[in-house]
């Protein structure tokens, strides 16, 4: 799945190029529970648009490695108060009760907003959730030669995920193997996550005017109207601190507000971040160059951290 732009595509030789393998200590990363064989969906991953999830009963819930949370605990109940004889309430008149409800319903929605300009100017995030784009039978963007898209999204997110690790951050994996999921399995991880963030890792697709070695950050419009307003503010001004941090080690970034079918679900901001293409010489080679794809890995998790600061 990849946002649509229209780049165009050079006709120049690809330079030779080393194998894809993951990038250092990627292979380290935990691999969770054996699962068993999932039926495939009616549907698949379409790279062309940001709008069609594969269907959530297609395939089973996701599973994940990481440890359930502790339930909540209920505050124990206070002592009843009885309440008064009818004879001895106030009987407030129509008008009355109408201006008191009012009066509560202005009272509770005024706190909500001011927390919502709080939280949305003042970005932290400490919790990464990287979520490596297509899996299993969605390939997402295929090259003639067999290169898919599925799996360099899986070295990347491994390999930003390493360096996040090491750098004390928590760092989240939606998938550590080959393996289709739908949009809200994916967005399952955001579920009571504080001060965190999903970073969806795709590759493009080059067409007309694009820069091969381009990287497109993209973030939900509101368009659907389902996107609580907070996060998508967040996800803005993390995206354009992402850009900024980019655009300093050289890289072409392009923005883009579009509707983003993961954030309809998730409890997070999400930002995707689409690295170049396939069909071009300059966008194979960031890709599959085991050097420049290292490069753009450790330039990806330094541009993370940076953009998450406050």
């Amino acid at each position: 799945m990849a946002a649509v732009f229209a780049w165009s595509q050079e006709t120049q030789g690809s330079p030779p190029v080393s194998p894809i393998v993951p990038p250092p200590d990627a292979t380290e990363a935990a691999s969770p529970e054996p699962i068993a064989p999932e039926p495939e969906p009616v549907h698949t991953e379409s790279p062309d648009t940001l709008l069609t999830p594969l269907p959530d009963n297609s395939l089973p819930p996701a599973q994940t490695d990481l440890q359930p949370l502790p339930p909540a605990v209920s505050a124990p109940a206070g002592p009843t108060i009885p309440e008064p004889p009818e004879s001895r309430r106030e009987q407030a008149s129509p008008e009355i009760q109408s201006n008191q409800k009012e009066t509560e319903n202005n009272a509770e929605e005024k706190p909500s907003e001011k927390q919502t300009e709080a939280g949305a100017g003042n970005i932290h995030f400490d919790t990464f959730i990287l979520d490596a784009g297509h899996g299993g039978i969605d390939p997402g963007v295929a090259a003639s030669d067999g290169i898919k898209e599925k799996d360099l999204t899986l070295s990347l997110a491994q390999g930003v995920g390493q360096i996040l690790l090491s750098r004390g951050k928590q760092a989240l994996f939606t998938r550590t193997e080959d393996r289709a999921m739908t949009a809200s399995q994916r967005a399952a991880l955001t579920k009571n996550r504080k001060n965190a963030v999903l970073v969806s890792l795709h590759i493009g697709r080059c067409v007309e005017a694009q820069s091969g070695a381009a990287i497109t950050l993209a973030w939900d419009n509101g368009q659907t109207g389902q996107t609580p307003p907070v996060f998508i503010e967040q996800s803005r001004i993390f995206g354009e601190k992402l850009a900024a941090v980019l655009q300093e080690k050289t890289y072409v970034v392009h923005m883009v507000a579009a509707p983003l079918r993961m954030q309809r679900t998730a409890e997070t901001p999400v930002v995707l971040v689409e690295c170049g293409c396939l069909e071009n010489g300059a966008g194979r080679q960031m890709l599959t160059d085991e050097t420049h794809r290292n490069a753009l890995i450790q330039s990806l998790a330094e541009a993370i951290m940076a953009a998450a600061a406050p």
